[in-house]
């Protein structure tokens, strides 16, 4: 082919048509843009799923619902374990009033301090002046009366009775006894009404816990519930994460893969392109005339440079210059026009 252009094009186009066929053999065309369209679709479905848990939380109003789950759980187990202490102070505090109740009921509210005995001496004294005027009135009314008769008989009747009072206030004299509250009352009735007060605060305390107690599993409940929607979204999100993930992977890879192959970097490259030369084309002819031409001169001027640096003597005249002794004779050297000393 004479022209160089043209052979240039036509390794061009060899080229190019070797690297697109093995392309098409070696890596199928479609996979960038196929990727890039299944992370198109991974970042809608990511962008869903995080909606979809944004609009729950806000909906139930729970930031972490497991958490919240955990803490009611353990809220939970304090309050059963504060309502079950309670119901056995409660009890105890129950048992304790009854036993009081009980005590109060046997024992005194006063008791005695201090006795004292002695006669009524005023008492004894009006008596006994009592008697003697009777004794006397009878003496008198003896003088005129006879012992039957009825008034005498009304004074010995009153005499009788004067002497018997004077004979019981003699036989029972006079008792001063000195009382005071019962310590031991006392005692019981005070533990008595401070166990009555706390027996209402563990009613009030333990209807109050029962209360909570209902409230917190009701809250647990609810927060349980919502942790498994809140798994179920996170897990979603999760997994759509991991898909645009995969897929921001998986176009960098054939992005990379089409750069690297453009480039022939990972498959076939060119080594050297076609191109034109840039100086003219000689003929046969031509540079075997110059290759002459040029080995001439080449070898010409490697004689002369030879000869001009060869050490040796080449006439007498030399021997003399240089030495400054007298030649005495010379022959010829194989042949050649040199002589030796």
């Amino acid at each position: 082919m004479g022209d160089p252009q043209m052979a240039q094009r036509v390794l061009q186009s060899l080229a190019g048509a070797y690297l697109e066929k093995h392309k098409a053999v070696h890596r199928p065309s479609g996979e960038l843009p196929f990727f890039e369209q299944q992370l198109g679709e991974s970042r809608q479905e990511l962008e869903k799923s995080k909606q979809r848990l944004l609009q729950f939380t806000e909906a139930h109003g729970v930031i972490a619902a497991g958490l919240q789950r955990d803490l009611a759980v353990q809220k939970l187990s304090d309050m059963d374990a504060g309502d079950r202490q309670t119901k056995i102070d409660l009890a105890e505090t129950t048992q304790r009033v009854a036993d009081l109740q009980k005590l109060l009921q046997n024992l005194p509210e006063r008791t005695t301090t201090q006795v004292r005995t002695a006669d009524n001496p005023e008492l004894l004294k009006a008596l006994k002046s009592t008697l003697l005027d009777l004794q006397l009135k009878r003496t008198q009314l003896l003088t005129k009366l006879e012992p039957g008769h009825r008034l005498v008989q009304e004074v010995d009747q009153q005499i009788s009775q004067a002497q018997s009072a004077i004979a019981a206030e003699t036989a029972t004299p006079v008792r001063d006894e000195t009382s005071d509250r019962d310590p031991h009352y006392e005692w019981a009735k005070s533990e008595l009404e401070k166990s009555q007060v706390q027996l209402r605060a563990l009613r009030a305390r333990a209807y109050e816990e029962n209360s909570q107690t209902v409230a917190y599993r009701s809250v647990a409940t609810e927060f349980g519930e919502d942790a498994v929607t809140e798994d179920d979204l996170l897990s979603n999100e999760k997994a759509a994460l991991e898909n645009y993930l995969l897929y921001v992977k998986k176009q960098e890879e054939a992005r990379m893969n089409d750069a690297l192959d453009e480039r022939g970097i990972v498959n076939v490259a060119i080594a050297e392109p076609p191109m034109t030369p840039a100086l003219p084309v000689w003929s046969a002819s031509m540079v075997l005339i110059v290759g002459f031409f040029s080995a001439g001169a080449s070898g010409t001027a490697a004689a002369f440079i030879a000869d001009c640096m060869d050490p040796a003597f080449r006439d007498p005249e030399d021997v003399l210059t240089f030495l400054n002794v007298p030649v005495l004779a010379s022959l010829p050297r194989e042949g050649r026009g040199r002589l030796s000393a």
